[in-house]
């Protein structure tokens, strides 16, 4: 089948065309989902850790269980800011900018202890915050699920949230 230029839109950078069938879409985001989980756990759980000589005491299925939600997450919030910019290239730019605070309230450099309350509370809503938790405990500490209940269960309302945003930025992004 022959699109003309005009026939169809793309939305995001998956470039899911409007009049492509549920089946291909469903293919198409289950093939970049494997993708993403193949290389990003296959870097981290053989270079990156092997590299670095960590502790590696987690199983491989609970770090997708948390990789999962937070690159969920991580790509719908980049799709709900996307829109919301004229040039999406300007969405990379505030993004980029604000990566340092982001890794900062993440708890990466510096412990909860040492921000206020209200700005950890505020950090709570950045999708890193809640995954560097729950993939610390889960692969160094060897935890469970259960352990890391309270930090999926954030993660999966961010996917709620942000997947709802982008949803709507984008619908309105299209419709102007």
């Amino acid at each position: 089948m022959k699109f003309m230029v005009n026939s169809f839109f793309y939305i995001g950078i998956l470039g899911i065309v409007s009049n492509m069938s549920s089946a291909i879409h469903i293919t198409r985001l289950i093939h970049i989902a494997r993708q993403l989980l193949f290389w990003i756990l296959g870097f981290m759980l053989t270079v990156h850790y092997s590299l670095f000589d960590f502790p590696m005491r987690g199983v491989w299925w609970r770090c997708v269980a948390v990789l999962l939600p937070y690159l969920l997450a991580v790509i719908l919030l980049a799709q709900a800011v996307g829109a919301l910019f004229r040039c999406r290239e300007s969405s990379i730019v505030w993004l980029l900018w604000l990566s340092i605070p982001f890794l900062l309230v993440s708890g990466g450099s510096l412990p909860p202890e040492a921000f206020p309350k209200w700005l950890y509370i505020v950090g709570k809503a950045v999708p890193s915050s809640s995954a560097v938790d729950a993939w610390i405990a889960v692969q160094s500490r060897g935890a469970t699920l259960a352990d890391v209940a309270p930090e999926l269960t954030l993660l999966w309302c961010l996917v709620v949230f942000y997947g709802v945003g982008a949803v709507v930025a984008n619908r309105r992004s299209i419709t102007h």
